[in-house]
């Protein structure tokens, strides 16, 4: 960019002669120069800060500045006005959070931090930095409030309540769940979200292992068990209360009768079976002997 000014020259002596001349001149602007570009640090982990300073020159002393710092992929460029103070140098001071490494699918990048110095005049100065951006992975995982839910009704199977929470750092990131639950005999059912219901249909202990993986590969592991009782009792009752007694039948169980002597002198009650979960009733008359 430039101006073009003209100089006019007069000279005038004591007997009042007179004389002008006129020149034309162009003024080209100077562009500035960004002489120095630093971070506090050279890496960070996601959801790190990190602060740019520079500094810079510009022969147009009077010179006010546009500073536009793009800190990489996906990440929103900043523009600053500098005002100029009249002494041709200037500094700056600005820091940023990266939310995530970016792009997706690495565990580490380098975004490139581009900063580019405009003057009034439309000369401009660019220069580069970069910074190492590392992924985290998930952490805290914690399987400890799944639990059991059983049946209210005879013949149905419990149910698990596998649950899981777990802190990410990657504000940005989406996450992957797996459930590997291996059953009593050894056989591997599969869940796919934080809160998977699954129907426990054999009593024993069912183990189970939840893999949280982010979208940088970021991963994280954690177990928990869940145990289904054969038999399962209820707080004792009162003479003339009715107790009841629930009996768990895998569905791969052999089906048959229940032969139950409660111990009281009543007769041996029989109680047709069912593969799921039996309650077995009765009612105590007597706190007996």
């Amino acid at each position: 960019a430039f101006d073009d000014v003209i100089i006019t020259v007069s000279l005038e002596d004591d007997d009042t002669g007179f004389d002008e001349q006129t020149l034309d001149l162009r003024i080209n602007n100077a562009d500035p120069e960004i002489t120095s570009l630093l971070l506090d640090t050279d890496e960070i982990d996601e959801n790190g800060m990190v602060t740019l300073t520079g500094t810079f020159e510009d022969l147009g002393v009077d010179d006010d500045f546009e500073l536009v710092i793009d800190w990489g992929p996906g990440e929103v460029a900043e523009t600053y006005t500098i005002a100029a103070d009249g002494t041709g140098t200037g500094t700056f001071e600005y820091s940023h959070t990266y939310l995530d490494d970016n792009p997706t699918g690495t565990s580490f990048d380098f975004p490139d931090i581009n900063v580019t110095l405009t003057d009034d005049d439309t000369g401009q100065a660019t220069e580069m930095t970069a910074v190492k951006v590392n992924n985290l992975p998930p952490y805290n995982l914690d399987a400890s409030e799944s639990f059991i839910e059983l049946p209210t009704t005879p013949g149905s199977m419990p149910v698990g309540r596998f649950k899981v929470s777990f802190d990410q750092d990657g504000t940005l990131d989406t996450h992957q769940v797996v459930w590997n639950v291996v059953d009593p005999l050894g056989v591997t059912r599969v869940g796919a979200t934080e809160n998977f219901n699954l129907q426990l249909d054999l009593p024993g202990i069912w183990t189970a292992t939840v893999t949280v993986t982010d979208d940088d590969g970021g991963t994280a592991s954690t177990g928990t068990t869940l145990t289904i009782p054969v038999w399962s009792s209820f707080d004792p009752p009162d003479e003339g209360d009715t107790v009841t007694i629930g009996a768990y039948l895998g569905s791969v169980s052999p089906i048959g009768d229940f032969r139950v002597d409660w111990g009281d002198g009543t007769p041996i009650q029989i109680i047709n079976g069912s593969a799921g979960y039996n309650v077995l009733p009765h009612v105590y008359q007597d706190d007996q002997p």
